[in-house]
C-alpha cells in the first residue's frame, strides 16, 4: 500500500524519509495526478488480467477494466509528454479480450440447440 502525500515544499519533508517504501511526495498536484493515473491504470490492467487468467466469464468484465486502464493511461500521457507510454499496454490487453470474446461467442453459437424432447425431461428448478 502506499500513501501519496502532496505538499509545498517536498525538501522539507524530511520525515518522509523514514517511510519511503510507503510514502510518495509530491509537490506539484499535477505530478500527483499523473502518478495517480498511470497507478489506478496499472490496477485496471491487474484486475483485467486476473479475469482473463482464470478464464472467468463473461470476458467483458476484464475489457472494461481493460478500457478503464487505457482512459486513465491516456490521460496521465497527456500530461506527462516524456513520460513512459503504457497505452500500448492496455490496447494489446483490450485486443486480447476481444479477440477471447468473439471466439467465446462463436463457439457457444456452434453448441447444438436441444429438442423438446430432451428439455421435457429436464427437472424443473427447486423454488
Amino acid at each position: 500500500m502506499l500513501i501519496y502525500c502532496l505538499c509545498g515544499r517536498k525538501a522539507d519533508q524530511g520525515w518522509a524519509l523514514d517511510y519511503l517504501e510507503y510514502v510518495n511526495v509530491f509537490d506539484h498536484e499535477i505530478s500527483l495526478l499523473i502518478r495517480l493515473c498511470y497507478d489506478i491504470g496499472s490496477q485496471f490492467i491487474t484486475m483485467g488480467d486476473e479475469i482473463m487468467a482464470q478464464d472467468i466469464l463473461p470476458i467483458n468484465n476484464a475489457l472494461r477494466y481493460y478500457n478503464w486502464g487505457k482512459t486513465l493511461f491516456v490521460r496521465a500521457k497527456e500530461l506527462d509528454k516524456k513520460g513512459f507510454n503504457r497505452v500500448s499496454i492496455a490496447e494489446t490487453r483490450i485486443v486480447e479480450a476481444e479477440r477471447r470474446m468473439k471466439k467465446t461467442t462463436k463457439s457457444s453459437e456452434e453448441k447444438p440447440i436441444e429438442s423438446e424432447d430432451e428439455t421435457s425431461t429436464m427437472s424443473e428448478p427447486c423454488v
